[in-house]
């Protein structure tokens, strides 16, 4: 008995296009697994997070890539003995964080980082989180209403970061994210939600995985400048 499941062809195999190619250090098994989701799209984001994964560890060899990255709201309540210790604890970026808030878990944070989990050393610096969607069990365009689902999803994630300028933040200078859906993507900046007065967008521009738009968030992202410890 056949328990695959039959694929569904995209695009032809002498259309497809290249993924990340001005990045050479990438496995070539790995690049030949993404790019061939432009002809098996993957039904669901399951199939996708391996490869993900993987793909941030090698893009970024020197920052951290942490699947389903546990993220309480920051605390920002009085820090003195009145408060339970049962109710705050410090995360890696080094905030303090309320426990009796929601457990938030996207799909991947990437961070820089300078050293040992430690008091002595700085914490660690959001520079990316990821939020994958899943497609259609038939593989029909993704709606609308599917992309804004994601996009609210992601902004809740976002929102969690704080603002770098003030006391409490999880990032500096910029951080981003991305939402995405079979081979498609979406992004935005932590300096403009913050910066922004307007509610959060949800027609935002989706663009292919495969294109110029992914290549030049990747290199902004590389360029971050990590501050001095």
């Amino acid at each position: 008995m056949d328990h695959f499941t039959p694929c569904k062809h995209t695009v032809s195999q002498e259309n497809m296009k290249g993924f990340d190619v001005e990045y050479a250090a990438i496995d070539p098994k790995l690049r030949s697994r993404i790019e061939h989701w432009q002809i098996d799209i993957p039904p669901t984001q399951f199939r996708q997070y391996g490869p993900l994964t993987t793909y941030f560890v090698q893009r970024f060899p020197h920052k951290i890539a942490k699947p389903q990255a546990l993220m309480y709201a920051i605390y920002e309540g009085p820090a003195d003995n009145a408060v339970p210790v049962a109710r705050i604890s410090i995360d890696s970026t080094g905030n303090i964080i309320d426990k009796t808030s929601n457990k938030n878990y996207p799909d991947l944070v990437l961070c820089d980082y300078y050293g040992a989990d430690c008091d002595e050393v700085p914490g660690d610096i959001i520079r990316l989180i990821l939020e994958v969607g899943s497609m259609s069990q038939d593989l029909r365009p993704t709606t609308d209403s599917k992309k804004d689902l994601i996009i609210a999803q992601l902004h809740r994630y976002m929102s969690l970061l704080g603002d770098d300028t003030g006391s409490y933040g999880r990032w500096v200078g910029e951080a981003f994210g991305l939402a995405m859906i079979g081979n498609e993507f979406t992004y935005v900046m932590a300096s403009e939600l913050y910066a922004s007065t307007e509610p959060w967008p949800k027609n935002l521009a989706w663009y292919s995985i495969y294109g110029k738009e992914w290549n030049d968030i990747m290199k902004d992202v590389e360029n971050l400048p990590i501050p001095p410890a």
